[in-house]
């Protein structure tokens, strides 16, 4: 069954890609940043996951991508919501 895993991986990249090539085209390459964390291969198992090791990889990635994230988005302020229609009552 080793390539209905090489096949599963092929589909979920190509997925990935598509949906990552798509909205830089939307919104603009300098307004996305990818964030993929890589986690060898059985690492990690759903039915057997260690909380303490899994918040740990997930504080090393968030360290190592936040001055990547302010660089890009640090600048950005919201503009104040308003909706297109209100409800009024009669």
């Amino acid at each position: 069954m080793q390539w209905a895993r090489l096949a599963s991986n092929t589909l979920v990249n190509a997925s990935t890609r598509g949906v990552v090539g798509t909205a830089k085209h939307l919104i603009g390459k300098e307004s996305f940043l990818v964030a993929e964390a890589r986690v060898p291969a059985k690492e990690f198992r759903l039915d057997q996951i260690d909380e303490r090791a899994l918040s740990s990889r997930a504080e090393t990635l968030a360290r190592e991508l936040t001055p990547k994230f302010k660089a890009v988005f640090g600048h950005h302020s919201r503009y104040a919501y308003r909706p297109l229609h209100s409800y009024k009552e009669a």
